[in-house]
């Protein structure tokens, strides 16, 4: 009677930590699940510190329109859409010799055009972008710091895997079966 006693203990006993270590195996996945979530939030909050949008325009010469000075420190990204108006990213000394005309022979080509949105990569200096337009142009300019770029870049890749694993072991958690 005692062994048979005391096996019905140890299977109560091992039924008893079956349930303790399915809960643990879940809360640790929930846990994990949590660190990628807020891994993600503190990426999208770093990213939003590196990059700059501006829809600014200052009229320099009837029908003539600039952004802010865009001085650049470190290499940057500068997208922008455009429409059909004539526009361009020229440096600042040459700011004072545009026209219309001219534009093309002191703007800036861009690294990349995809859809309508120019892409430059820019390197130390001062820059403008130009419009020629007869009312101020509806044109939203973004900058994007590169040397900043990968700490969000890293906070995110480490964020989604976090997340992924803790939604995996949290499952696991919740088919472990009794035995």
């Amino acid at each position: 009677k005692n062994i048979a006693k005391r096996n019905i203990n140890i299977c109560i006993l091992y039924q008893v930590y079956q349930i303790k270590m399915r809960k643990k195996i879940i809360g640790i996945g929930i846990v994990i699940l949590l660190v990628g979530v807020v891994m993600l939030s503190a990426s999208s909050y770093e990213s939003s510190q590196n990059t700059i949008m501006s829809n600014v325009w200052t009229s320099y010469y009837s029908g003539e329109y600039v952004s802010q000075e865009l001085n650049f420190t470190t290499d940057y990204i500068l997208m922008y859409s455009f429409n059909e108006t004539v526009s361009g990213v020229v440096s600042a000394s040459s700011l004072s010799t545009l026209n219309k005309t001219n534009l093309k022979n002191f703007s800036i080509k861009p690294s990349v055009v995809v859809d309508g949105i120019q892409t430059y990569e820019l390197e130390n200096g001062k820059y403008y972008i130009v419009v020629f337009s007869s009312s101020s142009p509806n044109i939203t300019y973004t900058i994007i710091n590169m040397d900043n770029i990968i700490i969000p870049s890293v906070l995110e890749l480490v964020g989604v895997i976090l997340a992924i694993v803790g939604i995996i072991i949290a499952i696991i958690g919740l088919l472990l079966k009794k035995k």
